[in-house]
């Protein structure tokens, strides 16, 4: 009996802490960075072409045109992902676009919209990508649980971008 009472007050606290989360904690960030043995402008052109997405990016399975000029803010795009085994429909929106420097773009989906940056540095030997990503959650639930979807999530990206950088220095 005291077992369970002790369960169900552990239960209790631990529920209370992951709701509280919700109310304090109104976006989550994180940062990817990768290091590619090759030129900015050809690690960039190769960021930047559609046709290879699908060799870089796990799951992505289609690209669709939605509106706007290409490369131009306000451009968008349907991403269909294969995500364990669901088919998931993400929204893609330009927001920024500066060649060889920065491309800044919103994904929205369901539970979250997700605010990227893209700075590439480099030079005529190498390249350095840096990512910032803000995960804005659509609903309370998805607010509580968001600081863990982005430990996720940041793996996630490492995995694509380790898979970027072998297809540029092949």
């Amino acid at each position: 009996m005291r077992a369970l009472k002790l369960g169900m007050m552990f239960l209790g606290i631990l529920t209370i802490l992951l709701s509280s989360v919700g109310l304090f904690v109104p976006s989550v960030e994180y940062t990817t960075k990768i290091k590619i043995e090759k030129p900015l402008e050809y690690s960039y052109t190769i960021f930047g072409n559609p046709m290879l997405l699908t060799n870089w990016i796990t799951g992505l399975k289609k690209i669709k045109y939605i509106s706007g000029l290409p490369f131009q803010p306000g451009c968008k795009f349907k991403l269909i992902i294969d995500k364990y085994g669901q088919e998931r429909v993400i929204t893609q929106e330009l927001t920024e676009f500066v060649n060889y420097d920065h491309v800044s773009f919103t994904l929205e989906e369901k539970k979250y919209i997700i605010k990227v940056r893209v700075d590439f540095y480099g030079d005529d030997k190498t390249t350095t990508i840096i990512t910032k990503n803000t995960i804005i959650s659509k609903d309370y639930i998805y607010k509580c649980l968001a600081p863990f979807a982005a430990i996720s999530m940041k793996k996630e990206s490492m995995i694509d971008y380790n898979k970027l950088k072998k297809l540029i220095e092949d």
